[in-house]
């Protein structure tokens, strides 16, 4: 199998390049993301991981691409988790310096959609649950959908209530079509009950639980047989809130565990944007040709024009500083170019303190959207 990028161009030319053989390019996207990781103690190792991801996935392009400096990536298996914008050039730039990005799940979203359905409110904004918060839980008894093999733990965030303080005002809007819930009231049931905000911001963790294998007791054989569990993945991925470090305790549909697959049946057709600030949110299964099921596969579904999401743990106090960044630029700029020029910011400022500028501190969000870079 090999990887071939369609170029489309706004006149609507097209280009095919072949980008080499798949096999390689997905062992070197996954060096990629584990050499980020490690960014801050080893940078020399990241950068030429990053460098190398250039040269074949970037580099065979740049002739097709020319002066273009806004591109829609629709990127396919394991080119989902790649941050783009952080991949680095023949001078050692990053690509966020040269270009506007910008991803869609399939070339069908920039096609459009019909007349767009009016949001209920400009904001809402849920910060910091009090994840150990017992007695959270309301419901139908068997009526939970997360993961039979949930176990999950979270930690405090007290870095998101600084987002839930600066935010709202950089928001257009009138106050009180804006809502701010944390600690106790940030529930999995205040975020359900949105009907359509125009900005949807969740400030709390997010998980992406691997399938797992089970294994079988073959008594005929005498011997142990593993068993592929086939679990839906959409139950695999989801976020926490109020309540959630008691999930396991709880047999109702509001147990602090919001999972993509109860996401989907959420309406927000009229939310203009979705902001998930928390970790890991734009992970999920790989499905070759069909994208990432997981959180970004679920609002998509349930609507949401464009989600801005994360591809590994992040920092929390870099994010509260980078969240403040993006929506004071979004009062002038279209979203996508919002979280660039915050990107650009947080770059600068990391350069100054440290010298350098890991991109796990600076490059973990991306922004989906066909109408994330405007019109």
């Amino acid at each position: 199998f090999r990887y071939l990028a369609f170029v489309l161009t706004a006149v609507g030319d097209m280009t095919l390049v072949d980008l080499g053989d798949a096999v390689e390019l997905e062992k070197l996207a996954r060096q990629v993301l584990e050499d980020i990781q490690t960014s801050m103690k080893a940078p020399q190792r990241s950068q030429q991981s990053l460098q190398a991801l250039y040269q074949k996935v970037w580099a065979p392009l740049k002739d097709v691409l020319k002066d273009a400096d806004k591109v829609v990536l629709s990127p396919d298996g394991q080119l989902n988790l790649v941050p783009f914008a952080a991949l680095l050039d023949e001078q050692g730039r990053s690509l966020v310096e040269r270009y506007r990005l910008a991803y869609v799940t399939s070339g069908r979203e920039l096609v459009g959609a019909g007349a767009p359905t009016p949001p209920d409110s400009d904001l809402l904004l849920v910060a910091n649950p009090a994840f150990a918060k017992k007695d959270v839980a309301t419901g139908s008894p068997g009526a939970s959908r997360r993961s039979r093999n949930f176990r999950g733990s979270f930690d405090p965030l007290p870095g998101t209530e600084l987002e839930a303080k600066t935010i709202p005002p950089l928001v257009a809007g009138k106050k009180d079509r804006k809502r701010v819930v944390v600690g106790a009231t940030a529930t999995e049931s205040a975020v359900k009950a949105a009907r359509s905000p125009r900005i949807l911001h969740l400030a709390t963790h997010g998980f992406f639980l691997e399938d797992e294998e089970i294994v079988l007791d073959d008594k005929q054989r005498g011997q142990k047989v593993a068993a592929p569990k086939h679990e839906n993945p959409l139950v695999r991925s989801g976020l926490a809130f109020a309540g959630a470090n008691h999930a396991a305790e709880s047999a109702g549909d509001d147990d602090g565990i919001l999972t993509a697959l109860e996401i989907t049946g959420m309406d927000l057709y009229g939310t203009d944007l979705v902001v998930l600030s928390a970790c890991e949110t734009g992970v999920g299964e790989v499905k070759t040709g069909e994208g990432v099921y997981g959180l970004r596969r679920a609002f998509a579904l349930a609507g949401a024009k464009n989600l801005m999401m994360s591809l590994w743990p992040v920092s929390d106090d870099v994010t509260a500083t980078q969240m403040k960044a993006f929506y004071k630029n979004m009062q002038t700029m279209p979203s996508a170019e919002a979280l660039r020029q915050a990107q650009l910011a947080t770059i600068k400022e990391l350069k100054a303190k440290f010298g350098t500028a890991a991109p796990v501190l600076w490059a973990p969000f991306f922004l989906q959207g066909a109408q994330a870079l405007g019109q």
